[in-house]
C-alpha cells in the first residue's frame, strides 16, 4: 500500500485540513489535542479549551504540530473519494505522522 508520510511537527496541518479531519472523524475536537505535550500543559489548555470557540481551537492546533494528537491516518475510502479518518488507530500512543493512503 502506497502512502505519503508527513511530519506534522515540521509541516503543521492547516485550519482547513483540521476542519475536514474533524468533520470526517465524528470525534469531539478536544480529541485532536495532544494532552501529553509540554505546550498543552504550559498553555494550561485543559482549563482553557472549554471556553474557546472551535475556530480558536483550530487556529491553535494549526499553529503548532506538537499540539496535534498523533498519528492521524487519512485514507481514500473504497466506496467514496472522501478521506476516512481512522478513529482508534489515530489516537494510539505511537509518535507517527499523518499518512495519506493512495488506494
Amino acid at each position: 500500500m502506497a502512502f505519503v508520510e508527513r511530519h506534522i511537527k515540521d509541516d503543521n496541518p492547516t485550519v482547513e485540513e483540521l476542519k475536514e479531519w474533524h468533520r470526517i472523524s465524528g470525534l469531539p475536537l478536544k480529541r485532536f489535542f495532544n494532552t501529553s505535550s509540554q505546550q498543552y500543559r504550559q498553555l494550561k489548555l485543559k482549563d482553557k479549551l472549554p471556553s474557546m470557540s472551535e475556530d480558536e481551537q483550530y487556529e491553535l492546533l494549526a499553529s503548532d504540530g506538537m499540539l496535534v494528537k498523533r498519528p492521524i491516518l487519512v485514507g481514500d475510502g473504497k466506496d467514496s473519494n472522501k478521506p476516512i479518518f481512522t478513529r482508534r488507530q489515530a489516537f494510539s500512543h505511537m509518535d507517527l505522522a499523518h499518512y495519506k493512503y493512495n488506494s
